[in-house]
């Protein structure tokens, strides 16, 4: 993964590599934190300042995850993955506080459709798509 400035597209630096294709990117709302998540499973959290994983965490269902926000606090990341489901995660401890089963659409990870989650800006809301019934 590569870091670049913006717009000048400069390159800056590589943050970390992955063995399978990463599917989603987020800035915690400070600029000092880059969750990444892919084909994997999993999601890193990197600290920009050194490009270390500080931490990596695993919902351990078995679909990768399409999409990432950090509420704007920065306390929680919202998590979507391919089979619908979100995860809340409480950044400090590294765990899931809170899981929405199959809520949003299953989707092939290898579509350009993606479960996109999106926080209102004051953190009273998270949005999800919807299954169409």
């Amino acid at each position: 993964m590569k870091i670049y400035s913006y717009p000048a597209a400069k390159f800056e630096t590589n943050i970390t590599r992955f063995t399978l294709p990463i599917r989603a990117l987020a800035f915690n709302p400070s600029g000092t934190v880059l969750a990444a998540a892919g084909q994997d499973e999993g999601i890193r959290l990197i600290n920009v300042s050194d490009n270390k994983v500080t931490s990596s965490l695993k919902a351990n269902d078995g679909f990768p995850v399409l999409s990432l926000a950090f509420d704007p606090q920065g306390e929680y990341l919202a998590s979507a993955g391919a089979d619908g489901t979100v995860h809340v995660w409480s950044i400090s401890g590294g765990t899931i506080v809170e899981t929405f089963k199959r809520i949003a659409p299953k989707v092939d990870e290898s579509n350009l459709l993606r479960n996109c989650v999106c926080w209102r800006p004051d953190g009273s809301f998270l949005a999800i798509p919807g299954i169409v019934s």
